[in-house]
Parts: C-alpha cells; sequence; structure tokens
C-alpha cells in the first residue's frame, strides 16, 4: 500500500472529533504512545540485544500505527 493509499484509508477509519481547543490532544497522545512502543523495542535492542528482524513484524504493526 502506497501511502496515499493509507492515508485515505486512516481517513476512513478515523473516530476522532477534530476541532476546538482540544481537537490535537487524542492524535498528539496516540503518537506519543505509539513513540513510546517503538522506542522501547529499541531500548531493548540497545540493553539487551534482542533480535531486531525476530521483531520486526510488531515494529512494522507500531510504525503503522504511527503513521497512522
Amino acid at each position: 500500500m502506497d501511502l496515499a493509499n493509507f492515508q485515505r484509508s486512516a481517513n476512513e477509519t478515523s473516530q476522532l472529533r477534530l476541532g476546538g481547543p482540544q481537537g490535537a490532544i487524542a492524535p498528539m497522545l496516540g503518537l506519543a504512545s505509539e513513540t513510546g512502543s517503538i522506542l522501547s523495542v529499541y531500548k531493548k535492542y540497545l540493553r539487551d540485544g534482542i533480535d531486531l528482524a525476530a521483531n520486526r513484524e510488531f515494529l512494522r504493526e507500531e510504525l503503522g500505527d504511527l503513521l497512522w
């Protein structure tokens, strides 16, 4: 799937009510949460030497969530 199709799909599944003074809070919290998930795997790679290839599917899903 290319990025344009991904963006269209994300727009179709979005349940966010945009607008108002707090319209960006939920997306920003989601962004921080997904970034934290990715960084947690990288931390384990640095600290524990986990195999990143073994975590490829998890990272792929988290990166997809981050892009959403």
